[in-house]
């Protein structure tokens, strides 16, 4: 099992404390339920920026997997990618996985035969090295079409069947197991990044117009589209103010442990409201209603009025119990942010 951030947040947008708690809390979660701590996390939508190394290493999390476009926008060779590599920051590590796009896309969408052939091309071009794909689960029966062909056309039992056929040169390998019989290729200096469709759709729209003709011209050249990448994840912060205006309402509510600081009363009736508070704050921060791809995004009013019905209600029970230790805090970030944005404030 792979641990991340508990309500799937982008953990570059919000708050360190924040980052803690949602990967801790997965981590506990499935420890409780399956009888054992995961030592990897995935990253929502594989946004990847430096500082996340220590990060992810102050919660225990020994390694993430990232596309293999982190790895080439910072330099890496295409052959280099069949290892994994340290990420350091402050002192602190992880271990990364380079991912293949090619396999993301054979996987499940090519035929058997075009995975095992490229394993095989792989295998032999790498021996005792490792070829990886992580990606979504829901690709394998909730996207449009994705269940028949996964399970009624049998896709999937296919491929199983096809990867114990060809042992005796391929090994199925979790992360844990291929780290314990080898050493880390090298150091990985990755720069802000995610996959080459996110960095797209981050882009002004018609920046990302121009920006889409030009990959298509380069379509074909390996060796210059390395070089090519869009925006980074925040930047749907300016490309929609309704995105924008949710996050800053995140922040003025405040993190879930600064949120409680000095007011924790777990015993008391109080004290439970106020971790009910704090569990709709940390929902609200959930990545989807955040940023578009082409399945859904912030353009779905249900996803946004889920989170705001969250931050409302944290913000009221919070009022409740605290009164007169909250909304002075929300109050004046809220008039920060409201400065921030030009708007000009007057009291009477």
């Amino acid at each position: 099992m792979v641990g991340g951030g508990f309500y799937e947040p982008i953990l570059i947008s919000i708050p360190d404390a924040d980052q803690r708690v949602q990967l801790i809390r997965l981590a506990d979660y499935v420890e409780h339920h399956f009888g054992e701590r995961p030592t990897g996390a995935w990253l929502a939508e594989r946004v990847w920026e430096p500082q996340l190394a220590s990060v992810l290493a102050e919660a225990n999390v020994q390694y993430t997997v990232l596309d293999d476009i982190h790895f080439l926008s910072a330099g890496f060779e295409p052959d280099e990618l069949f290892a994994d590599y340290i990420a350091e920051d402050q002192g602190q590590t992880i271990r990364l996985i380079p991912g293949q796009k090619i396999l993301r896309y054979l996987i499940p969408f090519g035929t058997i035969e075009q995975v095992i052939t490229y394993l095989k091309e792989t295998a032999a071009a790498h021996p005792d090295h490792m070829a990886a794909m992580g990606d979504d689960m829901e690709k394998f029966g909730v996207w449009p079409g994705t269940f028949e062909h996964c399970y009624n056309d049998a896709w999937l039992e296919k491929f199983f069947t096809a990867l114990e056929e060809n042992s005796s040169w391929l090994h199925a390998s979790t992360p844990s197991e291929y780290f314990a019989a080898h050493t880390p290729a090298g150091r990985a200096d990755l720069p802000t990044a995610s996959y080459t469709e996110m960095m797209e759709w981050a882009l002004p729209t018609r920046v990302r117009q121009r920006y889409n003709q030009v990959i298509k011209e380069f379509g074909s050249r390996n060796e210059v589209l390395a070089f090519l990448r869009g925006g980074s994840w925040r930047g749907f912060f300016r490309k929609y103010p309704e995105s924008n205006l949710l996050h800053k309402k995140n922040a003025a509510c405040g993190s879930p442990d600064r949120y409680l600081a000095g007011r924790r009363r777990s015993v008391s009736k109080a004290g439970e409201e106020l971790k009910k508070a704090r569990d709709l704050l940390l929902r609200a921060q959930c990545n989807d209603a955040y940023w578009h791809g082409i399945f859904g995004g912030l353009y779905a009013p249900h996803l946004r009025t889920e989170l705001w019905r969250s931050l409302i209600r944290a913000e009221f029970i919070a009022d409740q119990q605290t009164p007169g230790g909250l909304a002075p805090r929300v109050g004046n970030a809220r008039l920060r942010w409201r400065r921030q944005q030009g708007t000009a404030l007057h009291f009477h």
